[in-house]
């Protein structure tokens, strides 16, 4: 009992220690190398959907019922990004601009009425419809387009790095920045 005390103790003061060493720096004039390098900032609003239920849906309660929510059209993100010529990691929760990664690679059209897909695999999606995330896949790996132009109130689906179907609508272009709602889903194809 002793030891496990001693331990204790010994643990608790050596994270003290850590702790008030790391606190310390700033005060000793050491800074971060991170606090020097540019960021970039991404408005999104995230919504969250519980694992296993598609977005608005809950599962079935009645008896006898084996009907569950599908797999595949579980959302893993959907939200809003601000797009000018940016290239977004639709994998990661929630997206972030990055380097390298082609999910979501665009930029603002120069009549300024939508946004370009000028990497990856990308396709229309026909007026009035709202795929699945089946569709939406099926239609990004069989119809793909490069430099797909995407207008302000239409959709086009796209394929992840990671093999996600993803859905980015355009809702508006003002400025040079347009705001793209997107849904990307859970299951990879």
């Amino acid at each position: 009992m002793l030891q496990s005390t001693a331990a204790i103790i010994g643990a608790l003061a050596g994270v003290v220690g850590a702790l008030f060493g790391f606190l310390a720096l700033p005060a000793a004039g050491v800074r971060s190398p991170a606090g020097a390098m540019p960021t970039q900032t991404v408005t999104a609003t995230v919504t969250m959907t519980p694992p296993g239920h598609p977005s608005g849906s809950t599962p079935s309660s009645s008896p006898g019922s084996n009907a569950s929510p599908s797999k595949a059209d579980a959302v893993r993100w959907k939200g809003r990004l601000l797009v000018e010529q940016d290239r977004f990691a639709l994998d990661q929760v929630p997206p972030a601009p990055t380097i390298g990664i082609t999910d979501l690679v665009a930029q603002v059209t120069d009549t300024g009425d939508g946004i370009e897909f000028y990497e990856g695999e990308s396709a229309l999606v026909p007026q009035g419809e709202e795929p699945s995330s089946k569709t939406c896949w099926t239609l990004a790996r069989t119809q793909a387009q490069t430099g797909l132009v995407t207008p302000t109130g239409k959709s086009a689906c796209l394929i992840t790095e990671e093999g996600r179907a993803a859905l980015v609508k355009v809702v508006s272009v003002r400025a040079g920045v347009a705001q793209v709602d997107v849904t990307v889903w859970e299951e990879r194809f």
